[in-house]
């Protein structure tokens, strides 16, 4: 658990150096981006419960070709 806290104050330390006054534009712009991918990973999880996140990519992408 700790590891993971240290990586992400890491992270922010990162952005902060080249965003600089900006960073927390960078932060909050990724948080959301995070939030709208979850949000869409549940949305097709919730509508296709029966199916697991692989056979649901296989349900729009078709089966791959094989050569």
């Amino acid at each position: 658990m700790n590891f993971l806290l240290g990586s992400a104050t890491g992270v922010v330390v990162v952005v902060g150096g080249e965003a600089k006054n900006d960073a927390w534009l960078a932060i909050v712009i990724g948080g959301c981006l995070g939030i709208g991918l979850i949000s869409f990973y549940h949305f097709f999880v919730i509508r296709f419960s029966e199916k697991n996140i692989f056979q649901i990519i296989q349900y729009f992408l078709g089966r791959k070709p094989y050569f």
